[in-house]
């Protein structure tokens, strides 16, 4: 059972990985240079930080921050792009298959389970998310769905369980 309960998110998590592996070496281009390499404002948190009271999508700017500082440089952009990407994939699948559930427990190997791990892989491996994984600055479209299938799954997890916490305030 336990091994069933991880097969889909072993495969998914392989699948990011596979689909984007390329990209992982890959170098900055185009809108990479205007709003990361020349942008002195996410090039340290103390920068990012004195920019606050203006501007806009402190979060972004706080991941690159983040990321200038972290020491793995370009592929550390790259890595964290593809984790969120990963991550997004794992909502897909947790969100589809409560959906193909219609809200009961299944088992591993029944319908809901192949039907949700299909969407989620097509959602991960779609070319339409090329730019979003492989182009750093893309990362604005990852982290808004992010936010945005990890409060649905929230919520639904809110429904599930009772927990009002889940409903309101996550």
């Amino acid at each position: 059972m336990i091994r069933e309960r991880w097969a889909a998110p072993a495969a998914l998590l392989g699948g990011v990985l596979l689909g984007y592996a390329n990209s992982f070496f890959g170098a900055f281009q185009f809108d990479d240079y205007n709003v990361i390499v020349h942008n002195p404002s996410v090039h340290s948190l103390a920068a990012w930080s004195s920019g606050l009271p203006g501007g806009i999508r402190p979060l972004l700017k706080l991941s690159y921050a983040l990321n200038w500082e972290s020491g793995p440089g370009l592929f550390g952009f790259h890595l964290f792009n593809a984790a969120v990407h990963a991550a997004n994939a794992l909502f897909v699948h947790a969100l589809s298959r409560r959906l193909l559930e219609g809200g009961t427990k299944g088992e591993g190997g029944d319908p809901a389970s192949a039907g949700a791990l299909a969407a989620a892989l097509l959602f991960a491996l779609h070319p339409v998310q090329t730019e979003a994984v492989t182009y750093v600055s893309g990362r604005s479209v990852s982290l808004m769905a992010f936010f945005y299938l990890a409060s649905l799954w929230s919520y639904a997890r809110g429904v599930e369980t009772g927990r009002r916490i889940h409903l309101y305030l996550v």
